[in-house]
């Protein structure tokens, strides 16, 4: 005859089975309490759902692997059936209860906080200097663009004018500035923020951008892009200077020169002058064959441009201006080229002052691009 297990146990020890599981429970709901507390306190926003799951069963295993390392047993000589029942039950308890503890928490820095909604409308910007336990940054009600980087969408820019941002309390200017970057480039749509303060803390310019996609910004003023039928595989890399011949021409005509692109399949792309456009027929394929020139670096630094947050700016320098007599070293960023009537001077050296009628291509972030606009602005 098979006896129930609860007849094999005592039932002095399933009342000590059924507390223990209870105080892992309640201590597992605790700990994600205090962790969704803290998450709500610190980000202004819920903790994740697993993040509770996992702060209760934490706790239960810590237990376990204590009560394991000091070479006990959670009760006095169980059953292996209890040992197991035991353990399922404890981890079920631990789950349930670190799910309610994260609810808990986050309802309770909510109300404590109030800080439920990370973005909200309207209300009164605070200053970094606030004692307030979170700061509520005003946007501007003008949104601009980030010079040197493609516009984003009118209906962003209108949903972020005159937003009010939450944010941790006790941070300094440039963390809330960083702060806050990530914020719009996270959750707004944007890829590039700049943000400037003013001297009471609240933001009195905000430029957003996103990334030039697409290989027109990247071409040379009067040169086109123009993707070509191959006759047969290319073995030229991207950058080569490149010839273009009719392949089904018994003359062999050449049809253009130019630089490799891209390459896809027996496709090319291939930039050129903007004159040989018509002279490319659709229905044609053609061979390409490199040239022999001296290999150049700027497709390079092109495509990697496409990946940072820098982007090349074009500044005149006027007589007059805020530019003129001013070092290059001087300068937000870093200067690539100047230009100086014919002259063409890559890479200036730092004491190179500028002239009127100069005109330079310079290398920055956002916030660089937008300092070097705004003293324009200021000096003008």
């Amino acid at each position: 005859m098979i006896l129930p297990v609860t007849q094999l146990i005592a039932p002095a020890r399933i009342e000590v089975a059924l507390v223990t599981a209870f105080g892992l429970g309640l201590l597992a709901g605790v700990t994600a309490c205090v962790v969704a507390f803290g998450y709500r306190r610190f980000s202004t926003r819920p903790a994740p759902r697993g993040v509770g799951v996992l702060a209760g069963v934490a706790v239960v295993g810590l237990w376990f692997t204590a009560i394991a390392i000091q070479r006990t047993t959670g009760i006095d000589e169980p059953s292996l059936v209890y040992h197991a029942t035991f353990v399922f039950a404890a981890f079920v308890c631990g789950t349930i209860a670190g799910d309610g503890g994260r609810r808990i928490g986050d309802a309770l820095a909510c109300h404590v906080f109030r800080s439920d909604e990370p973005v909200t409308r309207g209300g009164v910007a605070s200053s970094p200097r606030s004692t307030r336990p979170f700061i509520e940054i005003r946007l501007p009600d003008t949104i601009d663009d980030c010079t040197g980087y493609s516009t984003v969408d009118e209906s962003i820019k209108r949903t972020l004018a005159g937003q009010c941002v939450l944010l941790p309390h006790r941070l300094s200017t440039d963390e809330i500035e960083s702060r806050l970057q990530r914020r719009l480039t996270r959750d707004c749509g944007v890829e590039y923020a700049d943000v400037t303060f003013d001297s009471s803390g609240g933001v009195q310019r905000l430029c957003v951008g996103c990334r030039r996609t697409g290989i027109g910004p990247t071409l040379p003023p009067e040169t086109i892009a123009v993707g070509v039928r191959t006759a047969s595989p290319l073995h030229a890399s991207v950058g080569d200077s490149v010839e273009v011949w009719d392949a089904e021409d018994e003359a062999n005509r050449l049809v253009a020169t130019g630089v490799l692109r891209a390459v896809s399949g027996t496709v090319a792309t291939i930039t050129t002058d903007s004159d040989a456009a018509v002279a490319f027929d659709v229905e044609s394929r053609y061979r390409v064959v490199t040239r022999a020139s001296v290999r150049s670096d700027v497709y390079g630094l092109v495509s990697t441009l496409g990946d940072v947050d820098e982007t090349v700016t074009t500044h005149d320098v006027t007589a007059n201006g805020p530019l003129e007599a001013e070092f290059v070293d001087w300068l937000p960023g870093t200067v690539l080229v100047l230009v100086r009537g014919d002259d063409v001077v890559p890479l200036p050296a730092s004491n190179v002052s500028l002239e009127a009628g100069d005109v330079v291509y310079v290398l920055g972030t956002p916030s660089e691009s937008s300092r070097l606009e705004s003293d324009a602005r200021i000096s003008s």
